[in-house]
């Protein structure tokens, strides 16, 4: 049987997984629709690789560095709370 120290860090590590790649991936599909919208034809045929580069130092960074989407999420919250 694992310790719940194990356990907590298993976790973390799922968690944090979990976040990096749901950031990698909305930033891979906004960058990519910014592409496309940029260079039309162009854009749609290659965009997808800056896109993945983009999506992929994004994703890196919210995998090691958890506490930014809080972050991110305060002061999205605190926009809301501004103009609503």
């Amino acid at each position: 049987m694992e310790s719940r120290d194990g356990i907590a860090k298993a976790q973390d590590a799922q968690a944090r997984t979990r976040s990096g790649t749901l950031v990698a991936v909305v930033i891979f599909i906004a960058a990519y629709a910014i592409f496309i919208l940029r260079y039309q034809h162009l854009g749609l045929a290659l965009g997808w690789m800056p896109s993945a580069m983009i999506g992929w130092a994004f994703g890196w960074v919210a995998y090691q560095f958890p506490w930014i989407a809080d972050v991110v999420a305060i002061v999205l919250e605190l926009i809301a709370m501004a103009v609503g």
